[in-house]
């Protein structure tokens, strides 16, 4: 689960299937056990090498996939990967020198209503053909670069994007160099407009951390709950001023009836005229004493709900002031780690960037300013990776008849195209 979390998804997609697996990982009792429910891991494997990227066109599917499959019991997904890479294609991937790499997730609905929670592991293949076994689709074969990505479908291009990414830096992976129709410096600017989708990416998953939008949702209840915390408290300091001041009446009324009681009752030679006066006042006294009681006793009735909200809205407040202080801490680790990304990826891309001609790379710069951060695409077959939209026969022809070095832009978009 840690080398899921840590893995920075590249797209929209990958988002989704990261938050999947880690809930599916977090939540489900056996999710690697393809017999424990609908949705369960699997693993696959995307084979780089000397020859190019390894595919096999899948016998029910129909569609070019990297290979892969359900894992066996007991075994890892890093393992698994390279077991099923040999048993489709009957070539011996191995991981790079510094261990196994996490490429790219996937969830994708699967034979009967499953749901496959696929873990993309980067392999080095062997400089050698295909040799699948006679139960394995016989179509296997390496392609490069550019041809893989025009047969994958939607769920593969990201991590063959990833792939090439990481082909030569530092992984021991080298990418196929037979058949390659790019020329520097093209080849080297998509190496820059990989670096600067990744950076962009990496910027717009910082600026929307979900940690930091339940923080601001907290943050919200928080402020809320201390305005009623402040209404609740001035309410009961208002029925305890209240209160006090009734208390201190209720005494003066009991002191000077109690007075008046006690001259009664020593009473010696006093007119009956003025012990009835006092008699009098002692029964006022009394019936007063006992209305500023019964007005006590309104009071406390009043006070005893609210005390009870106060404490519970307390109880909540020491719980939200608990989860924002967790949130915070999240928000500032996942920062930080985006951070670190950024800056290694701001260094990779310097250094690419670095290599372009002063022209070329002043023009990419200006397109991808007014273009949202695309300023070359690839053309895959007579499409435009970067508008999306499709080039007539007679431009396709033209481009693909030009030479290797020449500058060509999209007719749609204008983006420099790199064939």
């Amino acid at each position: 689960m840690a080398r899921v979390r840590a893995h920075p998804p590249a797209d929209a997609r990958e988002a989704r299937a990261r938050e999947a697996v880690l809930t599916a990982l977090a939540e489900l009792p056996r999710p690697f056990d393809r017999d424990a429910g609908p949705t369960h891991v699997t693993a696959s494997a995307v084979v780089v090498g000397r020859r190019g990227i390894l595919l096999h066109r899948h016998r029910r599917l129909g569609r070019w996939l990297q290979p892969g499959g359900h894992l066996d019991p007991a075994e890892e997904p890093a393992a698994a990967a390279v077991r099923e890479c040999a048993e489709e294609t009957g070539l011996t991937a191995r991981h790079p020198d510094s261990g196994p790499v996490l490429l790219h997730l996937d969830v994708h609905g699967a034979a009967d209503g499953h749901v496959h929670l696929d873990l993309r592991y980067l392999l080095v293949g062997p400089d050698a053909p295909p040799a699948p076994g006679p139960g394995e689709s016989q179509e296997v074969a390496w392609y490069g670069w550019d041809e893989a990505v025009a047969l994958a479908d939607e769920a593969l291009v990201g991590a063959l994007a990833a792939a090439r990414r990481l082909a030569g830096a530092g992984t021991g992976v080298s990418g196929p160099t037979p058949g390659s129709t790019m020329a520097e410096p093209f080849d080297t600017l998509m190496e820059v407009q990989e670096h600067d989708t990744v950076i962009d990416q990496l910027r717009h998953r910082r600026a929307t951390l979900p940690e930091r939008a339940s923080l601001a949702e907290v943050t919200v209840r928080r402020t809320e709950l201390a305005a009623s915390l402040s209404s609740l408290q001035a309410q009961i300091d208002d029925l305890a001023s209240r209160q006090g001041r009734l208390e201190e009446q209720i005494a003066t009324t009991a002191a000077r009836r109690h007075q008046l009681e006690e001259r009664m009752r020593t009473a010696v030679g006093t007119a009956a005229r003025d012990l009835q006066a006092m008699d009098h006042e002692v029964g006022l006294l009394a019936a007063r004493q006992q209305q500023l009681e019964e007005d006590e006793l309104v009071l406390l009735e009043e006070e005893e709900p609210l005390d009870q909200a106060l404490a519970e809205q307390s109880a909540v407040q020491a719980a939200l002031d608990a989860e924002a202080g967790r949130l915070a801490e999240a928000v500032e680790a996942v920062e930080a780690a985006l951070d670190a990304e950024l800056v290694a990826e701001e260094g990779r891309r310097t250094g690419a960037a670095g290599r372009l001609p002063v022209d070329l790379a002043e023009r990419y710069e200006r397109l991808r300013s007014k273009l949202g951060g695309v300023g070359a695409a690839r053309l895959i077959a007579d499409r435009c990776d970067g508008c999306h939209l499709t080039l007539s026969s007679v431009e396709v022809d033209r481009i693909r008849h030009l030479p290797s070095d020449a500058l060509v832009t999209c007719p749609q978009c204008d983006r420099i195209l790199v064939r």
